[in-house]
């Protein structure tokens, strides 16, 4: 059974060869192996390594856990974007790049569709709000960087890089795109405990708090505004709803020209990605179930809108 399904593999990436190539020579030229070594893969008496299937990957251009899900469907592929880098400066901007390259090269692509579950703010979302996206980069130092618990908030200074890939996040993932946002109840109330907590630690001035909580309201108004409408400033559906439960997982999905993508956090900074169908399809049913125990609020439902948010800026201003 085994060899089977090296048999399969090796008949997918004959598949992608181009049609003027031998496949033997091929493999021998790009891999690097002896003739012999090249017929023992392509008859699945050998399998390739990983790091040949990457290397196939990039002449060729197919994406690996698409080649996986022709020939296995148990199994799918996930990305981390966690990385080993000493800088934090890195980490982070090793995060962006990734949901960039998520949004960006598919926002010319017909009927995309993003699909959010959020269980707290994520600031980069709202880059206008300058103070938010300096507490979520002091909170990714303090939480997954090895730095001082005595690092206060005057001391963060958000790399340059880190808002240039912020704002292009924003506006590509916006721009001419249909959301549906779940949304926990208590989203305001674990993004201001977090604060609070490193307030009462004294490494935030009343003067700063001020300042991010001005920020919080600000971004509390803006996506009001959004939900009353139904659209996004570019004209994209937004829909929004109040799940009753917290939300378990904040993750992401993104559907474009029958392909999907999905995202989710690990912790407040890194995230797994994959595009395996039949997990795409999982997490899309996922989505499908918050939704039905939860309260459209997008357009109509005016009451329970206004209570939501009034109930949010409560939340605000009582930390």
């Amino acid at each position: 059974m085994m060899r089977d399904k090296k048999k399969q593999l090796a008949r997918q990436i004959i598949y992608l060869l181009p049609n003027d190539q031998k496949p033997v020579q091929y493999l021998i030229d790009t891999l690097g192996i002896v003739k012999e070594s090249a017929y023992r893969r392509l008859r699945g008496e050998v399998s390739f390594s990983f790091e040949e299937i990457v290397t196939l990957s990039k002449v060729l251009g197919f994406s690996i856990d698409e080649l996986v899900n022709e020939t296995s469907t148990h199994h799918a592929l996930f990305n981390l974007s966690a990385n080993t880098t000493n800088t934090q400066e890195e980490v982070f901007i090793n995060m962006l790049l990734i949901l960039a390259d998520a949004t960006k090269t598919r926002i010319n692509m017909s009927n995309q569709v993003i699909y959010i579950s959020l269980n707290k703010i994520y600031p980069f979302f709202f880059t206008k709000h300058q103070n938010m996206l300096k507490f979520f980069y002091f909170e990714y130092l303090h939480q997954i960087m090895d730095i001082s618990t005595y690092y206060h908030f005057c001391d963060t200074v958000v790399p340059p890089r880190v808002i240039e890939l912020c704002n292009s996040i924003s506006y590509e993932t916006i721009k001419q795109s249909d959301f549906t946002i779940v949304i926990s109840n208590n989203l305001f109330i674990n993004t201001m405990q977090k604060i609070q907590y490193y307030y009462h630690c004294n490494l935030i001035t009343d003067q700063e708090m001020g300042d991010i909580r001005e920020d919080l309201l600000a971004i509390l108004d803006e996506m009001e505004a959004d939900t009353h409408a139904g659209v996004t400033a570019s004209g994209g559906k937004f829909d929004v709803y109040i799940s009753p439960f917290n939300v378990a997982q904040s993750s992401i999905n993104i559907s474009y020209e029958n392909r999907t993508k999905s995202f989710f956090y690990v912790d407040p900074i890194n995230m797994m990605s994959t595009s395996n169908p039949e997990l795409c399809a999982v997490h899309r049913r996922w989505f499908d179930s918050l939704k039905r125990y939860a309260t459209y609020i997008s357009s109509s439902n005016q009451a329970m809108r206004s209570d939501f948010f009034g109930k949010q800026r409560k939340y605000i201003g009582s930390y």
